[in-house]
């Protein structure tokens, strides 16, 4: 039985890996100028990242940050993500009540979705200056549906994936070559995996190697995500990422001489 589970766990993952390469060749049909890194955060850990500024300047490094719940935000969260912004940041949707899309559509349809998660989202924004277009699932909840729904309210829509996956209770991780849906070029249909940096994920040093090789050698954009940074050491499960983590990235994406670029400025005009 044991041995079923892991033929039917290893077919299944050689079909999304051909299923992968289809999407990346097609993104990649399409060259990028300058092979690159899309560092993105969501939720809202305003204060976390706004520690991060000495190191995205020390790496000239731009990141997109999608906030979710944005009318509950506080003054001074507020403030801190005005700053992040007038550096240069991203500051992108991440949804109201921060939902499964997916879900929450089969159940309740897509008009009640707008009204609960998009639209309070955006107006929330507007309020505060700001003019989103960039949207990421909160949990990658998302499929053809809910992608056709929100391209009229944002340009660019983030999913998520992870090195390490679970199928049918077996625990799976690609080599880093093969996570072919987080690289991206100007994507005509602004459609992007992010790869999590999170602690538990499985990223290590070496995948962050070969993925930061991979983009520059396919002159592609690698495009991350995370949560929460941590300063110091987190008992394991905390939803986020050490920062010395975060670091080896900018270093080692910055002595390939990878360029780091916000998500909206991977869609492709038009």
């Amino acid at each position: 039985m044991k041995n079923y589970r892991y033929i039917i766990g290893m077919a299944a993952l050689l079909l999304l890996a051909g299923l992968y390469y289809y999407v990346s060749v097609k993104q990649r049909a399409v060259r990028v100028p300058t092979a690159g890194v899309a560092l993105s955060f969501d939720d809202r850990f305003i204060e976390d990242w706004y520690q991060l500024r000495p190191l995205f300047r020390q790496y000239n490094a731009k990141a997109t940050f999608y906030i979710s719940q944005f009318d509950s935000l506080s003054d001074n969260d507020r403030r801190l993500l005005d700053e992040l912004a007038q550096d240069g940041h991203e500051i992108g949707c991440h949804g109201a009540i921060h939902t499964n899309a997916v879900d929450f559509i089969k159940g309740r349809g897509q008009e009640d979705y707008l009204n609960s998660e998009i639209r309070p989202a955006l107006a929330a924004m507007r309020r505060a200056g700001y003019t989103p277009s960039s949207f990421a699932y909160p949990g990658g909840a998302r499929n053809r549906e809910t992608d056709k729904l929100l391209s009229t309210y944002f340009s660019s829509l983030r999913d998520v994936t992870k090195i390490e996956r679970t199928l049918a209770g077996i625990s799976l991780r690609r080599p880093a070559g093969w996570m072919f849906e987080a690289y991206s070029t100007f994507a005509s249909d602004g459609l992007f995996f992010a790869l999590s940096i999170d602690n538990g994920d499985g990223l290590t040093h070496k995948n962050i190697d070969a993925s930061l090789d991979k983009a520059a050698n396919d002159q592609s954009v690698l495009v991350l995500f995370g949560h929460q940074p941590f300063f110091q050491q987190q008992p394991p499960g905390s939803y986020g990422f050490d920062v010395a983590r975060l670091r080896y990235i900018l270093q080692e994406a910055s002595r390939r001489h990878l360029r780091f670029y916000t998500m909206s400025e991977l869609v492709r005009p038009g």
